[in-house]
């Protein structure tokens, strides 16, 4: 006898993966692969990442927390919903760089760009 299926998966079977796989497990394979396959593509220049390996630590400890944060977010929380919030944070990243520390200048494409991004979280909400 087949048991049915919990409410959450009903119509996306990839769901029930997503809250079977710990999360720093699918990360740490996923930031692997990435490792492997950039080495292949630029090889491994010794004093080009001796140069940036304090940047690039900060680099890595901030988007692999961010990137931890959203899987376990999509585990507890409908995909959708956390997707459309992941999104609307490149408008905080816009905001930032115009009036942030670094006043940046911020020009029309990246304002269109910001827009577009606002349309598709309405559409995505909906």
């Amino acid at each position: 006898m087949r048991s049915a299926s919990p409410p959450h998966t009903v119509g996306a079977p990839w769901r029930s993966r997503i809250h079977s796989v710990g999360a720093a497990g699918y990360l740490g394979a996923v930031l692997l692969l990435h490792g492997v396959f950039v080495a292949a593509v630029l090889g491994f220049p010794r004093e080009r990442l001796r140069r940036s390996l304090r940047t690039g630590v900060g680099i890595a400890l901030g988007s692999g927390g961010a990137y931890l944060l959203v899987v376990l977010a999509m585990q507890r929380a409908d995909a959708g919903r956390v997707t459309t919030l992941r999104e609307v944070s490149i408008l905080f990243g816009i905001a930032l760089s115009r009036f942030g520390p670094s006043h940046a200048s911020v020009g029309w494409k990246t304002w269109t760009g910001g827009a577009l991004v606002v349309a598709g979280a309405i559409l995505a909400a909906l």
